[in-house]
């Protein structure tokens, strides 16, 4: 008995739910609590409290405006540093054809090969400054994991949320729990 009610917990924690106080119960609950994952500003709250909403759905939206200006510089730092490995592509070729006429030293097509290779990696440095925005950018909206109804919210517009900070949570009924459990309880 002892290891199909474990079972039965772990089944409960992996789906993030919650289960009524007797574990043994087949009445099962998922719920997602609705936490930031960095700090931040509330600008909409897109759903109320007590409102059904499915899975996919974004019900809470921070300020982004900076991270959507950091991501414009970030993608023009992108732009320039593809500019950057074109012009040192370009200039490693011509002195190859040049070192073929032996009118260029080999230090010189060192040299071109160093700043082509130099070039390439700030783009490379460059594209990923893009991808972290674009990771903070996600941050900024809370999105429903599960279908349920919303509940908690604080409902503040311009709260000021910290990283990790509960916002209220998705409660919704799962049949796969129903069907889990019973599999559980026949081990």
């Amino acid at each position: 008995m002892e290891s199909r009610v474990f079972g039965f917990v772990v089944l409960v924690m992996m789906l993030g739910g919650v289960c009524s106080d007797d574990a043994r119960s087949a009445n099962c609950k998922l719920r997602q609590e609705l936490t930031a994952r960095a700090a931040g500003i509330v600008q909409h709250y897109l759903i109320k409290n007590g409102q059904q909403v499915e899975k996919g759905i974004v019900i809470i939206e921070f300020d982004d405006r900076q991270l959507k200006a950091a991501k414009l510089e970030a993608e023009a730092a992108v732009e320039g540093a593809k500019a950057n490995v074109a012009l040192a592509e370009d200039a490693v070729s011509r002195i190859k054809k040049l070192r073929s006429g032996e009118s260029v030293s080999h230090q010189s097509v060192v040299e071109a090969n160093l700043k082509l290779m130099q070039a390439s990696a700030l783009q490379r440095q460059a594209e990923a400054a893009l991808e972290r925005v674009k990771v903070q950018l996600d941050d900024t909206k809370i999105i429903a994991d599960i279908s349920g109804v919303v509940r908690g919210l604080p409902s503040v517009i311009g709260l000021a949320v910290q990283a990790g900070q509960s916002l209220g949570r998705v409660e919704g009924d799962d049949g796969a729990c129903q069907v889990e459990a019973d599999k559980q309880k026949t081990k």
